[in-house]
């Protein structure tokens, strides 16, 4: 075992002393293709997190009729929620709307002049439901007095989040697909120019599974090590942009760093489990031709 051992050592610091400026060059370059890939992924994340928000303010206001008791108002909101359509929903006593009406207007009205209704807030499915909720509210008009719907707003809505799937769509396949082609390309590549060596080693009576084990080892250390690296550097940049970018624009949400941290390991461990199946493959092929 020590034997193999040593003779595995001596043929790897061969390997490594004989092309190392090659390999520095590879695992340098493919830490900047991990931190772009990084950063292709945290553009991705973070504008499907902002469309998910967005089709939060998919809604319509309901204004009940008359003052409706609690009972009543968790019946309706029960047939409501028994709508495929609807998400959620939120009640508002009219008090609670005339106090906001009143911080609105700054002024105080008397408490006993309140001309608003109780209402819900019905956060549905999407533009496209629309039409369909409709029709289950006019099948309630002996307890709902109107229904509110900014068309406007609405559409408005609609287009940006059509905008935001369209561009998640295009910039994956436009940059996330390439940045990963050429990581893999990268790697074929070192493969490629060592075929000739490792062939003549197994021409010349070398066992080709002992000729080809240091060079799964170096490809693989060299591609593992570049992804953590490029990741942690990506995170570390990612933290401080996102300190500075909320500071100068709180109403926009930014994925927290322990979201781009869960997205970076699940993409480099994925990458990292196909990667070795498609070296030794290209290794054993170019090995079998030279």
């Amino acid at each position: 075992m020590f034997k193999w051992l040593k003779s595995f050592l001596n043929e790897l610091d061969e390997i490594i002393d004989r092309d190392f400026r090659c390999y520095r060059m590879n695992f340098f370059t493919l830490i900047s293709a991990f931190i772009v890939l990084n950063a292709v992924g945290g553009v991705i994340l973070n504008l499907h997190q902002n469309t998910e928000n967005l089709k939060d303010n998919y809604k319509v206001r309901v204004y009940l009729k008359g003052n409706p008791d609690e009972k009543s108002i968790n019946e309706f909101e029960g047939k409501l929620l028994e709508l495929p359509e609807v998400r959620h929903m939120k009640y508002e006593s009219k008090e609670v709307e005339l106090r906001e009406l009143e911080d609105d207007l700054g002024i105080r009205l008397p408490k006993g002049n309140n001309p608003l209704s109780d209402s819900i807030s019905i956060t549905f499915d999407g533009y496209d439901k629309l039409e369909l909720l409709r029709q289950n509210l006019d099948k309630e008009d002996n307890f709902i007095k109107e229904v509110y719907v900014d068309n406007e707003q609405l559409q408005n809505l609609n287009k940006r989040i059509a905008k935001n799937q369209t561009f998640i769509k295009y910039f994956f396949l436009g940059a996330f697909l390439p940045v990963v082609l050429i990581i893999f390309n990268l790697l074929h590549t070192n493969i490629v120019k060592h075929s000739r060596d490792i062939s003549s080693k197994i021409y010349m009576g070398d066992n080709k599974k002992n000729v080809l084990k240091p060079y799964y080892f170096i490809s693989d250390a060299i591609f593992t090590g570049a992804a953590f690296t490029g990741t942690l550097i990506f995170l570390n940049f990612y933290e401080v942009f996102r300190k500075e970018f909320i500071n100068y624009d709180r109403d926009y949400i930014l994925s927290s760093t322990e979201q781009m941290l869960v997205l970076a390991l699940v993409t480099i461990l994925v990458i990292i489990c196909v990667f070795p199946f498609v070296s030794r493959k290209i290794y054993r092929v170019k090995g079998d031709n030279q």
